[in-house]
């Protein structure tokens, strides 16, 4: 199974065409996929309490249950500042509160940046990828920047740029065949 998380709290985020479609091309190569959308994040996640021992959020334990039964992750996520969203942020803290040994070690990602300017949030990317790396997860080394998004996605919210989807379609077979390949190294 691999999940895909949207990674952004901001409703009605650009990156959740990106996601929806990535979704919808590895159901159709057969893979199982579930998606952890930020976007449902709750505002209530940051207070000092989630350092806590023992301490308990739907959200955080659902999330934390999914991202243990899979080995594979997407995280897809767009530019806010220079980098990777502050909800992200918080997401990854909350969860490596929890054990990170067990949930992030031995795992494996793949990045996707976006942006509505020209770069794809290629620093986010990098700045994300030093997170992970930090703790236990081995990051696929080519993350798939996406740039000038806005003109990507048609107003019904779709990603229906035809080059874009090549782009992401390629870069999932990439993390396919990446992650295959991991699996057997690590067998």
């Amino acid at each position: 199974m691999i999940v895909i998380v949207q990674g952004s709290n901001r409703k009605g985020n650009l990156t959740r065409p990106f996601v929806e479609y990535a979704a919808d091309y590895l159901n159709e190569k057969g893979e199982a996929c579930v998606i952890l959308d930020l976007e449902h994040l709750p505002s209530d996640v940051l207070h000092s309490e989630m350092y806590a021992e023992g301490e308990e959020h739907y959200f955080l334990d659902q999330a934390a249950a999914e991202m243990r039964k899979a080995g594979r992750w997407i995280f897809a996520f767009p530019e806010y500042n220079g980098s990777y969203p502050g909800g992200l942020k918080v997401f990854i803290d909350a969860l490596s509160v929890r054990d990170y040994k067990t949930l992030f070690g031995g795992k494996t990602a793949g990045l996707i940046g976006t942006s509505s300017g020209r770069a794809g949030n290629l620093r986010g990317l990098d700045h994300f990828n030093g997170v992970l790396n930090h703790l236990g997860t081995t990051v696929m080394p080519q993350s798939l920047p996406m740039s000038m998004i806005d003109a990507l996605i048609d107003e019904g919210g779709n990603l229906t740029n035809e080059a874009a989807q090549k782009s992401v379609s390629e870069f999932l077979d990439r993390f396919l065949a990446y992650t295959s390949e991991h699996a057997s190294v690590n067998a």
